[in-house]
């Protein structure tokens, strides 16, 4: 942006640009928006400068293409992480429906799942409004050892409560 206000001030300072090149330049420029962010300005046969400033334009369509990408690709990986907990959450309410009302240990599992769920969700959700926000610079990672049985084993039961037409076994032997 700097680098375009820089060129954009020199232009502004000479005499000796058409009129007919400015306007094209305008007429190039009022052709890009969201959904076009792949179009770039082509100037055969301008001046130098107007060629410059088309470039500084080209350039910051294209960092302007990739932040939009990222945030697409942001959105639909949000979309992707929060049906997972709203399917389980959903497949346990069904369990409640079904056979909870009369089995108090059903009952408990499916509370319990919901309650795990939705706690998951909310984690997930200030995750992405943290990411959202770009305020990601100052994280700092730390790694931890944890068992992966059993997230293993609650990732099985949760994908037994949303798909049950497909059997699900899994034996392991320590953590």
């Amino acid at each position: 942006i700097q680098e375009l206000a820089a060129t954009a001030a020199r232009l502004n300072s000479m005499t000796h640009m058409s009129r007919r090149e400015l306007e094209a330049l305008a007429g190039e420029l009022s052709k890009i928006n969201a959904t076009h962010l792949d179009s770039r300005i082509d100037l055969p046969g301008t001046q130098k400068e107007l060629k410059t400033l088309a470039k500084a334009i080209n350039d910051m369509l294209d960092r302007v293409n990739a932040a939009y990408s990222a945030q697409m690709q942001f959105v639909y990986d949000a979309r992707h992480e929060l049906r997972t907990p709203i399917a389980v959450i959903q497949g346990y309410a069904a369990l409640l429906d079904r056979w909870g009302k009369d089995d108090p240990e059903a009952r408990q599992e499916a509370i319990d799942a919901i309650r795990s769920e939705s706690d998951a969700m909310e984690r997930l959700v200030e995750q992405l409004l943290f990411l959202a926000r770009g305020d990601n610079d100052s994280l700092v990672v730390e790694p931890e050892v944890f068992d992966l049985t059993a997230v293993a084993g609650q990732v099985m039961r949760d994908s037994q409560v949303i798909d049950q037409t497909h059997p699900m076994e899994a034996h392991w032997e320590g953590p």
